[in-house]
């Protein structure tokens, strides 16, 4: 993997995603993939798929059972090569991406480590979400009351 948006990227998007004002319903999605330079590529009843810079289908959509969106994430890297020197990239985007989202940010309000390590930096409504997994490193935008739900269903083994 070589492929990464740059610091610079990195952190306008993390600005932008921090002074996001929209309707959070599904039929604007397009409207504001196209203000971040996305396209929707795929769409079914409860879920999206975006083009981003990183390419064909590296961004997700969620969307409740009422037609909501409910959060979205987008790659800010290539998938990670399945060896020890590929995993540790991996580390190094999600640590490099980390110190950039809380210059831009402050301190995060929650760190939750593990194989699927995550990063939060919670606003009023809405929660920013650097997440790092075994292939990718992707950042997010959730709004409260989903993640509320979603936290306790992990909590609960569901």
């Amino acid at each position: 993997m070589s492929e990464r948006i740059n610091r610079e990227e990195f952190s306008d998007l993390v600005r932008r995603l921090k002074e996001l004002a929209w309707s959070w319903r599904a039929e604007d999605l397009d409207a504001l993939a196209a203000d971040f330079g996305w396209q929707v590529d795929g769409r079914g009843e409860r879920t999206a798929t975006l083009t981003t810079p990183m390419g064909f289908s590296t961004g997700d959509v969620d969307f409740s059972a009422e037609g909501a969106v409910t959060h979205f994430s987008v790659a800010v890297c290539g998938y990670a090569d399945d060896t020890p020197e590929g995993l540790r990239e991996l580390q190094d985007i999600f640590t490099d991406d980390a110190e950039a989202a809380t210059a831009v940010l402050g301190e995060p309000t929650s760190r939750i480590p593990g194989e699927d390590a995550e990063i939060r930096w919670k606003g009023a409504e809405t929660t920013i979400r650097l997440m790092r997994d075994t292939a990718l490193v992707t950042l997010g935008l959730a709004r409260n009351d989903y993640l509320a739900e979603h936290d306790w269903a992990v909590s609960q083994g569901l």
